[in-house]
């Protein structure tokens, strides 16, 4: 009688099992520090080590099945294992970027003069950058810094003086020095600010001058680049370039006080340097883009050259008269020339013109007077019959003069304005009177020059 084969000690595991069965160990402890692809190796290895041992027992058909199932286990936990994991990270994604309506920044405003004196509370207007970002990872998104880099930094002319001693300093989230170039200054700041796994959030920033005169109403225009650093992130985040205008309202007052005054020069100095920031491609504010089309359409040339009306007569007198009287009127600016009978001007000669401005709803009245050898200009202003006709004050008016004839013009802008941006289309002269304005109050009229005959002035 044939005697059995010994079967294996029940105690013995082999080598290979022992040795499955300490990787699946070891590998679910790596799972339990919180890696769920780890958890689901280490359940697979310890399957596989489990069915390794068993395979040392039984008939010999388990033993098959064990070993089948343990090396395919074993084949899947090496699969499993080779899988990209998806690991823990904040990943923020920009959703919007834009610069919003002017918005306030608190401020406080001293007297350069009295430095004693204890600054008062205030609030300055500024355009905002609105940032809105969504974060895809799995874990929030922490936003330690945020940074500017300056790429464009300019404050526009003021077209009408002034400055002052009242100076503000505002609570801009990002301030940029005034006295030296600070085109390429990087400026930074420390923020506290999170966005959760899978949720959206938004936060804001403002620019604008380290330091400014409240009085002077000129803005500052800036262009800059917009980064944030966030998490564990190596590199920063590029939110945007963003066009901006700190104090935006005051662009428009400057504009409109140039209009006025005529001065045509600083709106050209100010259309450049809008003109150059326009160069840099970038997110721009509502009140940035108004301000260049309004300095556009000031500067732009009227679309057809105006004619200049003119009337004439024939005095046949040695004594001073006007023998014509011409007028043009454009966008800019309302010219008179006229031509005297005799070079020779008496002393306190003075011109004076009733001019009715229908799209007003205003009768005007403008003069120029002789004195101590030169031509001098008023105002064009409301023919007030209780007021004295004023010859001389204004400024921007230019004058040109020669034997026998004189030539004046004024900003339309002052008087003859309509809107922001647009003056009337047509006025007519009725009245031309050459007067003898030796006593102001009451001058001697000595010629109807045309003759009561109105002059019609167009723009085109």
């Amino acid at each position: 009688m044939t005697e059995p084969a010994p079967r294996p000690d029940i105690h013995v595991v082999p080598l290979v099992a022992w040795m499955a069965i300490v990787v699946a160990i070891a590998a679910s402890l790596g799972a339990l520090a919180g890696s769920v692809h780890g958890l689901i190796v280490a359940i697979l290895l310890i399957l596989a080590g489990t069915l390794a041992a068993s395979a040392y027992y039984g008939r010999r058909w388990l033993r098959f099945v064990s070993s089948l199932l343990a090396s395919l286990l074993a084949i899947g936990a090496i699969v499993i294992a080779a899988m990209p994991t998806s690991s823990s990270e904040a990943k923020l994604q920009l959703e919007k970027f834009a610069v919003q309506d002017p918005s306030t920044v608190d401020a406080e405003i001293y007297n350069v003069s009295v430095p004693d004196e204890p600054p008062q509370a205030a609030t300055v207007d500024t355009n905002t950058l609105d940032v809105t970002l969504r974060n895809m990872g799995n874990v929030a998104a922490f936003i330690p810094r945020a940074e500017i880099k300056v790429l464009f930094a300019e404050q526009l002319m003021s077209c009408h003086g002034g400055g002052g001693e009242a100076r503000a300093s505002a609570h801009y989230s990002f301030k940029v020095p005034v006295k030296e170039p600070s085109a390429g200054l990087i400026i930074g700041r420390d923020i506290s600010f999170q966005v959760e796994a899978g949720a959206v959030d938004r936060l804001t920033f403002s620019v604008g001058p380290l330091d400014q005169s409240v009085s002077a109403q000129v803005p500052w225009l800036y262009v800059v680049d917009l980064r944030l650093t966030y998490s564990d992130s190596a590199e920063p985040f590029d939110v945007g370039t963003a066009a901006i205008l700190a104090r935006p309202g005051d662009g428009k007052k400057n504009l409109v006080r140039a209009f006025k005054s005529g001065d045509y020069d600083c709106l050209a100095h100010n259309a450049d340097l809008i003109s150059r920031a326009y160069e840099i491609p970038a997110t721009r504010s509502s009140e940035l883009q108004a301000l260049k089309d309004e300095h556009e359409a000031l500067l732009a040339p009227d679309p057809e050259l105006a004619s200049e009306a003119c009337q004439a007569q024939d005095t046949n007198s040695t004594a001073l008269s006007i023998d014509q009287a011409c007028f043009t009127l454009t966008k800019r600016s309302l010219a008179a020339r006229f031509t005297f009978s005799t070079p020779s001007i008496p002393e306190g000669t003075q011109i004076m013109m009733r001019i009715q401005v229908r799209e007003l709803a205003r009768q005007m009245r403008w003069a120029a007077v002789f004195l101590q050898g030169e031509w001098r200009v008023g105002f064009l202003e409301n023919d007030d019959p209780a007021q004295d006709i004023s010859g001389t004050g204004c400024g921007s008016c230019t004058v040109s003069q020669s034997p026998g004839g004189l030539e004046i013009t004024i900003a339309t802008g002052a008087s003859l304005q309509v809107t922001d941006d647009q003056v009337v289309s047509e006025i007519v002269v009725e009245i031309i009177e050459l007067q003898d304005a030796s006593e102001a109050s009451s001058p001697a009229v000595l010629q109807h020059a045309n003759q009561g005959l109105p002059i019609t002035v167009k723009r085109s």
